[in-house]
C-alpha cells in the first residue's frame, strides 16, 4: 500500500509538472532575491496595485512578519509551483540559485534579480532569523566570528549568497536578451517609485499610475517605521552588530562574486528621470 502511494504521487507530479511546462504561456514574470534584497517591499509595492485593480483600497498594513494588503499576486517558484491556480497578473518568486529552481519553465520567464552587498545582506538575514526566533540571545550585541560560524553552519547564510549569486550571474552572461534584469538593493530603496514604474513596464503588468502612486506613498520607508512595531521583522527596530572578524570573513567569501554580479546591473533603468 505504501509503495502504490508512492508511485501514484510520482504520477501525479509528473502529470502535471508536464502540464505545467507545456501548456501555460511561458514569458512570465519571475522575481528571483537574496533574502532582506527589497523581496518584501517588491511584493508591498504590486500588491497595493493589484488590490486596487480588484476594487479594493491601496492601504498596507504591516504585522510582525509581512506586509499586509486585501490581495496577493506573489507565487512561490520551486515544485509548489505546478499546484497553484493562478490568473494574471502573477508574480513568480524564489530566493534560489537559478540551477536550484525546479520548474524547467525558469528559462522562459521575463526576471528580475535583486541582489545586495552580503555583509549588509547577511548582517540583515541574520538579525531577520534570530526575530523569526523570538530569541533575544544575540540582539544588541556584537556578533563574534565563533558566533557567526555557529550560526552559519545552521542556516548556510555564506553558501547561499555565494551560489545565488554567481548562478545568477552566470545565467544573465548565458542570455542574449534582456529578459533578465539585475538590480542592487540600495538603488531600489532609494528610487521606490520609479522601480514600481520599472516593474509595471517590464511585466506589462498594465497598473495604473494612480495605483503605482498610492503604493508607492504606502511603501514611504517613514511611514513603514512609525507603523511597525518591535516585533516587526521587515523594518526591525532591533540593531545587531557583526565584528570587524566576521565582515573580513563574508568579504573573503562573497564579495568578488558579488562585484562580478553588480557590473551586469541595470541600476540606471530606474534612476533616470520619468
Amino acid at each position: 500500500m505504501e509503495i502504490y502511494k508512492i508511485l501514484r504521487k510520482i504520477v501525479k507530479t509528473t502529470f502535471f509538472s508536464i502540464k505545467f511546462f507545456l501548456t501555460i504561456k511561458k514569458d512570465e514574470a519571475l522575481l528571483a532575491s537574496l533574502p532582506r534584497s527589497g523581496t518584501h517591499l517588491t511584493f508591498g509595492l504590486l500588491n497595493i496595485c493589484y488590490a486596487m485593480k480588484l476594487g479594493y483600497e491601496g492601504k498596507l498594513g504591516v504585522i510582525d512578519n509581512a506586509y499586509t494588503t486585501f490581495a496577493k499576486l506573489q507565487m512561490p517558484f520551486d515544485e509548489r509551483s505546478i499546484f497553484y491556480k493562478y490568473t494574471f497578473p502573477h508574480l513568480w518568486h524564489s530566493h534560489l540559485p537559478y540551477f536550484r529552481i525546479v520548474p524547467l519553465r525558469k528559462k522562459f520567464c521575463n526576471t528580475i534579480v535583486l541582489i545586495r552587498e552580503p555583509v549588509q545582506g547577511i548582517q540583515s538575514f541574520i538579525l531577520h532569523v534570530l526575530n523569526d526566533l523570538k530569541t533575544k540571545k544575540n540582539l544588541n550585541k556584537e556578533i563574534s566570528l565563533k558566533d557567526f560560524l555557529s550560526l552559519d553552519k545552521k542556516y548556510k547564510f555564506i553558501n547561499h549568497y555565494s551560489q545565488f549569486l554567481d548562478s545568477w550571474r552566470k545565467r544573465k552572461i548565458d542570455v542574449k536578451n534582456n529578459s533578465i534584469i539585475i538590480l542592487d538593493h540600495e538603488i531600489v530603496i532609494k528610487n521606490v517609485h520609479n522601480y514600481l514604474l520599472f516593474l509595471n513596464n517590464f511585466f506589462n503588468f498594465k497598473f495604473t499610475k494612480l495605483q503605482m502612486k498610492t503604493a508607492a506613498n504606502e511603501l514611504n520607508i517613514n511611514r513603514i517605521k512609525k507603523i511597525s512595531s518591535k516585533k516587526s521583522i521587515r523594518i526591525t527596530k532591533q540593531k545587531l552588530k557583526l565584528s570587524k572578524e566576521v565582515e573580513k570573513y563574508i568579504k573573503i567569501k562573497c564579495e568578488k562574486k558579488y562585484l562580478d554580479i553588480f557590473s551586469l546591473c541595470s541600476n540606471k533603468k530606474i534612476t533616470k528621470k520619468n
